[in-house]
């Protein structure tokens, strides 16, 4: 049986960030990966395509490919959100789009079994790489050749999901905004400084639907702490999608922390947690 686990790091860590910039009359542009390279990513791409053009520009998968080519070692479905802004900047993208379709049989006691076909789909801000939106979208059925069908039949509705996504993503620039008082700390480890920590850990919730699917990865959180220990804001630098973001998220809000402090006195903060959820041996 296969279990997962997390792990809680607290890294000294601050990241500068800045914004691409975006005219409002512009067309959006879409830049469109499969990472996977399947032949069931293929064939759903090649029925989906003719949808998103009717929405966006979409750019040429050449230049998508080549754009991740020249970055070694990335995993563009748990990118940090540097690493997909730099992704989206090379590929001249204001939204990416990554696409993994497949195609797996399903059992149930009570059914014969069955083979499920499906596309999980993140889509990407190209302005400073957060995570708009993840979703999974699926169709079951007798055989892969028909449950891929039934899929393919659904490509207007996943366009449509992915319009109305992409055009109701709030603007974000991913930077926290500090309170007037509030002190900046970039380093914990100086003399009479003391970083913050959690006196109650919860751990983040390994989710179903991650477990079904097989998913694994590294989530990052930047944390701003105010004085008293209450978090003030979290915001997402790594991400991965299949409802562990928000997961980390949740039980980052839950716990109850210990302020930073220096010379004595409690200041707010900013500080890193990562959560690598990994499939562990038998």
């Amino acid at each position: 049986m296969k279990s997962f686990h997390w792990v809680f790091v607290l890294v000294i860590a601050v990241f500068p960030m800045t914004t691409v910039a975006q005219t409002a009359s512009s067309p959006t542009s879409i830049g469109i990966l499969t990472p996977s390279n399947k032949e069931e990513d293929a064939l759903l791409l090649n029925s989906l395509r003719p949808e998103l053009e009717k929405r966006f520009v979409v750019l040429e998968e050449g230049i998508s490919r080549s754009a991740l080519s020249s970055f070694d070692g990335l995993n563009p479905f748990n990118m940090s959100i540097m690493e997909g802004r730099n992704l989206s900047e090379a590929i001249g993208a204001e939204i990416l789009l990554l696409l993994e379709a497949s195609t797996q049989a399903r059992t149930s006691l009570s059914a014969p079994t069955g083979h499920e076909t499906f596309a999980s789909i993140h889509l990407v801000s190209g302005r400073n790489g957060r995570l708009i939106a993840w979703r999974l979208f699926t169709r079951t059925d007798t055989t892969p050749e028909s449950a891929m069908a039934l899929l393919r039949n659904d490509v207007t509705d996943i366009a449509e999901w992915i319009e109305r996504t992409v055009k109701g993503a709030a603007p974000d620039d991913a930077v926290f905004r500090l309170n007037g008082d509030s002190e900046h700390l970039q380093d914990f480890s100086g003399e009479g400084v003391k970083a913050p920590a959690p006196y109650r850990r919860i751990s983040p919730g390994y989710t179903e639907t991650a477990r079904l699917y097989g998913r694994e990865g590294i989530v990052e959180a930047e944390i701003h702490l105010d004085s008293q220990g209450v978090v003030v804001d979290v915001r997402l630098i790594r991400w991965i999608g299949y409802g562990l973001d928000e997961s980390v998220v949740q039980a980052v809000r839950e716990m109850s922390w210990r302020p930073a402090y220096r010379n004595d006195k409690p200041v707010s903060s900013r500080f890193l947690v990562r959560y690598n959820f990994t499939e562990k041996g038998d």
